[in-house]
């Protein structure tokens, strides 16, 4: 296990080992770079809520000592030049004090435990006294200096230097911050997690190991930025990208449930994309019109297989493009995503804001596309959702919309593609 740095991000790392403990992964040794070297060690003592715990509960005050600032830091909304400003006071100073963070690791990190465990750990700190790099395991940090060492490990270069027997250290992601040349020659199996941190990258050859990669799959937080929302959030998006990353959810987007989706389900909506409605797709855009240049299907065509190929994880092929087409529509219209959902949930989730829109449309009496309860795009999708309808007039509007914005074009075909259905 290579966890990487990246301050605040950390919280990301919880959501991955949450993953894993109900995957069953079992883990024989742990890595890690900053942040990485402070979760991998509550990892190897075994105490997945204490570490949930202290994250929930993590504010920027609980690492950094600001004295007369830490109240102003406990503020909501607070604006980031003003935590900029103190930074920079601090560092005039020497650098930011990480006194409660020491604090907190004493109490949270079981010493005994750890060296008692039948998972190695292994950590990087840099040496600012040799101007070296430290790659240490448990079996050679002295008795008792554990959490200098973790501390060495994760300061940051604005933090004030940790001194470990008169040797100055600051954080090990300076050199290796996603330190899998620790264990790539003595393990085959890695997972890897990196959260997008700031630090060095030290290119190892890998040839011969298995690696699993996980990584965000959207901005997380800022590294200094310890707050409940965003920790909150981080941990989700390392549950579910784990989950992705064993093969258990499909989706680049979403995290749909990895089952087949025919012959299995009795929702009329999800079947493979068939010849018939291949080709009412086709007359959908006015590719077998003479009067629609074959230029502009051409165009089309690109376009929206384009979009759609972002979306696959593999070569298209006649399941993977309803996936895509499926996350594509929820993401127009703005569902949730960071949710376990089977298939039949995303659409019926699809078809509830289709109702949901026409019924405020009956209500209101709205007839112009561009009004203050639904975004221009979202109106997009909701066009004239009908497979059937292949009018010269409205084939020209779709097509617009299709060259200007494939993926609400791709939105609304599925849409349609949907409605057909029902009605077979």
């Amino acid at each position: 296990m290579v966890f990487g740095g990246g301050g605040a991000k950390g919280a990301y790392e919880i959501g991955v080992w949450k993953a894993l403990n109900e995957l069953k992964i079992d883990v024989e040794v742990v890595v890690g770079t900053s942040v990485g070297a402070l979760n991998g060690a509550i990892m190897v003592q075994g105490d997945f809520d204490v570490a949930l715990s202290m994250w929930t509960d993590m504010t920027m005050c609980k690492v950094i000592d600001m004295g007369q600032e830490a109240n102003f830091l406990e503020e909501k909304n607070l604006r980031v030049a003003s935590i900029i400003n103190i930074i920079k006071s601090s560092l005039l100073l020497g650098g930011m004090d990480v006194t409660p963070l020491k604090d907190l690791l004493y109490k949270v990190i079981d010493e005994k435990k750890i060296r008692e465990s039948k998972i190695d750990f292994g950590i990087v700190t840099f040496s600012l006294t040799d101007f070296s790099p430290v790659n240490i395991f448990i079996k050679d940090i002295p008795e008792g200096k554990l959490v200098d060492y973790l501390l060495a490990s994760s300061c940051f270069p604005a933090f004030k230097s940790q001194m470990i027997d008169n040797k100055r250290y600051i954080d090990g992601g300076i050199y290796n911050n996603i330190p899998i040349s620790l264990i790539s020659e003595k393990i085959k199996n890695i997972i890897v997690v990196d959260v997008s941190g700031v630090g060095r990258i030290k290119k190892v050859d890998t040839s011969n190991n298995k690696i699993i990669y996980i990584k965000n799959s959207q901005y997380l937080c800022g590294i200094l930025q310890f707050e409940p929302e965003t920790t909150k959030s981080s941990i989700e998006f390392g549950y579910f990208d784990t989950l992705r990353a064993f093969s258990k959810t499909r989706g680049k987007r979403y995290y749909i449930q990895n089952s087949e989706i025919c012959n299995i389900s009795e929702n009329i909506y999800i079947d493979y994309i068939t010849e018939n409605e291949i080709g009412k797709i086709y007359e959908f855009y006015g590719a077998n019109s003479k009067s629609i240049n074959p230029t502009i299907i051409k165009a089309i065509k690109f376009r929206l297989l384009r979009n759609i190929s972002k979306y696959a994880d593999c070569e298209l092929n006649k399941y993977n493009i309803f996936i895509a087409m499926l996350e594509i529509c929820s993401e127009c219209l703005e569902i949730e995503r960071v949710k376990l959902y089977r298939i039949e949930e995303l659409i019926d989730q699809i078809m509830k804001e289709y109702e949901s829109y026409k019924n405020i449309k009956l209500e209101t009496n709205i007839v112009s596309l561009p009004n203050k309860l639904f975004s221009i795009n979202k109106e997009l999708v909701y066009y004239n959702p009908d497979l059937r309808d292949i009018s010269i007039s409205t084939i020209n509007k779709r097509n617009i919309i299709a060259i200007s914005q494939p993926k609400y074009s791709i939105a609304n075909l599925f849409l349609s593609l949907l409605l057909f259905r029902s009605i077979q």
